[in-house]
């Protein structure tokens, strides 16, 4: 960290610590400084203000909380990062027709990418990508929509969206909602007819004849 940005996050701390009728002494600001040294300044910078607007501690950080919202901040944004791309190798496994599902012998049934079987899209889909995955596919209008955006959409483009609505997710699961309730926006679609039953391909172990 350079003595700039050391100066400056100095500067920042001592002012958190006003906001909440604390103070900082002289001699502890250089302890504190360089018990947090290692990390990213921006970062820094970035914890100090969210705990102005989050905290309910009635004080300034010590160094070692500072230290673990921003390894939270991090361990979220590879999280965001890791789904987005499981999302992503979703729609490309699934294809458009995943929430149709497959009709047989016992009625419509939905797949994960383990192969296992479920009797309601909403379960396959959270046993492939988890609750948060389910709350984004929601966020987005569905499974069609979704996979229509990432076919419309730079890469780029998509993987950020996605990553700023899983971090949207992530926050609600914080405040106590549960994600995995949230209910698709449009009823999920079924194959209601047993002519359907040909349009989709299936698994040959699972066909109504064999």
């Amino acid at each position: 960290m350079t003595e700039q940005y050391r100066a400056l996050i100095g500067k920042n701390w001592i002012t958190v610590a006003e906001v909440f009728g604390k103070e900082i002494s002289k001699n502890a600001l250089p302890f504190m400084l360089d018990a947090i040294s290692d990390l990213d300044p921006a970062s820094v910078l970035s914890a100090l203000q969210k705990w102005v607007q989050t905290s309910k501690l009635g004080r300034h950080p010590l160094p070692a909380e500072l230290r673990e919202a921003i390894n939270s901040l991090v361990d979220k944004k590879a999280f965001a990062t890791e789904l987005a791309r499981k999302i992503d190798k979703a729609i490309s496994r699934h294809g458009y027709n995943w929430d149709k599902g497959f009709f047989g012998p016992n009625g419509i049934y939905w797949e994960n990418d383990q192969g296992h079987i479920f009797t309601s899209f909403k379960e396959a889909v959270i046993s492939e990508i988890g609750p948060v995955g389910w709350h984004v596919v929601c966020a987005r209008g569905g499974w069609l929509n979704t996979r229509n955006s990432a076919n419309e959409m730079e890469q780029g483009i998509f993987f950020a969206q996605m990553r700023e609505q899983i971090a949207a997710s992530l926050q609600l699961s914080e405040q106590g909602v549960d994600v995995a309730k949230i209910v698709m926006p449009t009823k999920e679609k079924t194959l209601g007819h047993p002519d359907d039953y040909f349009k989709i391909e299936k698994p040959k172990s699972l066909r109504g004849d064999e």
